[in-house]
């Protein structure tokens, strides 16, 4: 700080300085925000749809049989793999 004394007006014009600076800054943080474009709603479904498909088009070894089973049939797969080992 400066060796000036402290008064009712320096310490008013230093209170409305920083008011006046964190205004500015939320105002320019705030329409920067509002410029990154939101992801839309068909953009989204495809990335769904994309994933689903990446999903279904994976194929496991089954550690029974050894066939390769793809993801969405793996479940019922080993279910009957495991109950025919058993008989």
């Amino acid at each position: 700080m400066t060796d000036s004394p402290i008064t009712y007006q320096t310490l008013a014009e230093s209170i409305l300085d920083d008011l006046l600076n964190n205004i500015i800054k939320q105002t320019t943080l705030s329409s920067l925000t509002n410029r990154i474009p939101a992801p839309s709603k068909e953009f989204i479904e495809q990335d769904k749809v994309k994933m689903k498909q990446a999903e279904t088009s994976k194929y496991w070894a089954c550690n029974n049989c050894g066939r390769n089973i793809a993801g969405v049939r793996f479940a019922l797969h080993i279910n009957k793999c495991l109950d025919r080992k058993r008989k």
